[in-house]
């Protein structure tokens, strides 16, 4: 079997179809991979029963991606015999009769307000109906867009999996030394939560100091709160002035693997934005056996479940829930546990195996 695929290359992130594809190659050394993608070196190494082809010209637009799609692409497929086309953009060619599956990572619909845009959201909506009628099989990387594709395309009902994908290999549960270490590098040897704070919940950073100073007030602990900053500036205004500011420890410019250790030494965490989901710190939260308390949201209960611990957006209904988690350690376990297992599909691994078994229902 000959396999061809065309990977999504965007700034800061990684493509999920190279990473399933690498997957796949390793466990079924018969198939042959031919990797369509846009600037050179950009697969890295790959199994040896994988070829990398470079598409000459960026597919910077829409205009550029239906081209090629619908013009070139065909006689690629040709020309390299393949029997599948597999791409993780949201589109398909209309002009093949090859079998097409397509990955989606994304909602389209949404990624232009979100900050992932890599084509035109206007194209995507014209043409998906299409797209979704020609695919043999749409592949959605999580439950939540698995779930919205069918509502809202009920042509994809009954072809439409969920794969999930995998998470950072840095994010894993520690030992009590290596939590100790955490502590005391950086809170003194206190326990706290870790809120993460970047360009979708700045603005709620107020709200989180807020509820931590009603938490203080109520229960005297020792807790502390640790912000990981992901901006390029003090996202608290007037942090200079907050009563318990020697108790919060703003962290700037780490590394992913010491973020990992924090985010595994913590009491608890704090997702205070729904759109933060989209970068899966809930999930590698939870990954880390750490309880999570977000925010009620209809996209959060179809990812978390009972998983996680739901407040309103406000200071007191979120300050109520991390005093529950710090008072009720039979809850607070009981929500690690369910954490564990919601996080556990999300592997490289598990989802290559997803995909491959789409793979063979498009034969």
């Amino acid at each position: 079997m000959i396999i061809a695929a065309h990977i999504q290359q965007t700034k800061g992130s990684i493509s999920f179809l190279l990473k399933y594809i690498s997957g796949i190659a390793t466990e079924q050394a018969s198939v042959e991979f031919i990797v369509f993608c846009e600037a050179p070196g950009a697969t890295g190494p790959l199994p040896s029963n994988c070829r990398t082809v470079l598409i000459k010209r960026s597919l910077k637009n829409s205009l550029l991606l239906h081209y090629w799609l619908n013009y070139t692409l065909p006689g690629q497929l040709k020309k390299y015999k393949a029997s599948l086309f597999i791409s993780e953009n949201n589109a398909c060619s209309l002009r093949t009769p090859v079998p097409q599956l397509m990955v989606a990572k994304q909602d389209f619909t949404t990624s232009a307000s979100s900050g992932t845009k890599t084509v035109s959201t206007r194209y995507l909506k014209k043409y998906f109906p299409a797209f979704a009628s020609k695919a043999a099989r749409v592949c959605a990387t999580n439950p939540v867009l698995a779930k919205e594709l069918i509502s809202r395309y009920p042509v994809v009902k009954d072809k439409t999996a969920n794969i999930y994908h995998g998470l950072s290999e840095y994010y894993g549960p520690i030992d009590e030394l290596q939590q100790a270490d955490v502590l005391n590098k950086y809170t003194d040897g206190s326990h706290f939560f870790v809120c993460e704070c970047n360009a979708f919940n700045r603005i709620q950073m107020v709200t989180v100091l807020k509820a931590f100073s009603i938490f203080k007030k109520r229960l005297k602990s020792s807790l502390q709160l640790v912000l990981i900053n992901k901006l390029n500036e003090n996202p608290i205004p007037d942090f200079h002035l907050y009563k318990y500011r020697e108790e919060v420890q703003l962290l700037a410019g780490i590394t992913p693997q010491e973020e990992a250790k924090i985010v595994a030494a913590a009491y608890a965490a704090i997702e205070i934005s729904s759109q933060q989901m989209e970068n899966d710190w809930g999930l590698q939260c939870m990954q880390c056996k750490i309880p999570l308390v977000t925010v009620e949201s209809k996209v959060a209960r179809q990812l978390y479940e009972d998983a996680a611990t739901y407040t309103e957006p406000d200071e007191k209904t979120l300050a109520d829930q991390l005093m529950l988690l710090y008072k009720d350690e039979t809850y607070r376990s009981e929500q690690i546990g369910k954490g564990k297992s919601i996080a556990a599909p999300y592997t490289w691994q598990h989802s290559s195996q997803l995909l491959w078994q789409s793979i063979l229902k498009c034969s």
